[in-house]
């Protein structure tokens, strides 16, 4: 059994073998990931969950075992629109919990290495309205960060454009 399916082919076929186990190998890191995703999502969040108490560092170190192995994912498909996505987002997992961690200048570091994925991943699907709605809140979670921890006035012109893009998303929405 390989990936799920019974493998008929010659086992001394190598190049079928690989193909079978290299795509075994990604569909149980994904798992994995999604995995230290949740749980991370669930630590950070533990007042949401009956019975699991807060606990931010380990909240944080889920995160980066999720955004290692999707990053990793990404280096074999680089063009994925799935794994870029996902790359982004463990970066706002990762952004979020730093920043409520008191690390405001990690945070921001996080949010802006996703911010080029996620607009370029909205240009390249303008009627995607997840991605739009991605933009707009980090646009604004770095605004946010930006007009305490950094420049006022370049913070503004973010928070400006993050309330562009929720304006042209809620006109796309609104019937």
């Amino acid at each position: 059994w390989v990936n799920g399916s019974k493998y008929d082919g010659d086992w001394r076929d190598g190049k079928e073998h690989d193909q079978a186990l290299a795509e075994a190998k990604a569909e149980a890191r994904e798992e994995l990931s999604t995995a230290y995703s949740r749980l991370g999502e669930m630590l950070a969040d533990g007042n949401a969950v009956p019975g699991v108490v807060p606990d931010l560092p380990a909240a944080l170190a889920m995160h980066r075992k999720a955004l290692e192995l999707d990053d990793a994912l990404l280096s074999a498909e680089p063009r994925s629109v799935t794994r870029r996505r996902n790359v982004a987002i463990d970066l706002v997992f990762t952004g979020q919990v730093t920043e409520r961690l008191a690390d405001p200048a990690t945070a921001l570091a996080q949010y802006r290495l996703a911010l080029p994925i996620i607009e370029s991943l909205s240009a390249e699907d303008p009627a995607n309205l997840q991605a739009r709605s991605d933009r707009a809140s980090v646009c604004q979670r770095i605004g946010t960060l930006m007009a305490t921890h950094e420049d006022p006035r370049e913070a503004a012109q973010i928070l400006e454009r993050a309330l562009q893009l929720v304006h042209l998303l809620r006109a796309t929405t609104t019937v």
